[in-house]
């Protein structure tokens, strides 16, 4: 059999804030934009320039049937420059992981997730109006020409 890392795939997506639709409106903003279905290894969110908005903005990270599938909701102020984003609460310089003792398997929010449906932040209660995100996917394609984009 191959090596499954043979089939591994790796895509990186910079959402910057602009307060606009699409952009840090209140609403939606698509991060990976999918073709097929794909196994998720890995995502990772590092936040590359300083949060602000208009409000008290919060985001999550995950589908239109599961908004925080990812990352939970979270107040986007709390994310800044040099912070990982992956729990409510932001790690600065560095992120692990945790891994279930029990299971031997991971148990935050962003590991193994089977994805049919376009990976978005969902925003909410005020716009986002400056900052940069860089999100980082490590996939495995189920179907024919799956991919993230």
């Amino acid at each position: 059999m191959p090596d499954r890392h043979l089939w591994t795939r790796h895509s990186t997506k910079t959402i910057t804030f602009t307060g606009a639709a699409g952009a840090g409106a209140a609403g939606t903003v698509t991060v990976f934009t999918i073709t097929g279905r794909v196994f998720i290894h890995q995502i990772t969110a590092f936040c590359t320039t300083l949060l602000t908005a208009t409000g008290a903005a919060t985001l999550s990270f995950g589908t239109a049937g599961d908004i925080d599938a990812f990352i939970a909701i979270t107040t986007a102020t709390d994310i800044d420059a040099n912070e990982w984003w992956g729990t409510s609460t932001p790690a600065i310089d560095s992120y692990s992981p945790v891994v279930g003792a029990a299971t031997g398997g991971y148990t935050t929010q962003q590991e193994r997730k089977w994805l049919s449906n376009n990976a978005i932040l969902t925003v909410a209660t005020a716009d986002v109006s400056t900052g940069a995100i860089v999100f980082d996917v490590i996939y495995t394609p189920l179907t024919d020409g799956a991919r993230l984009a």
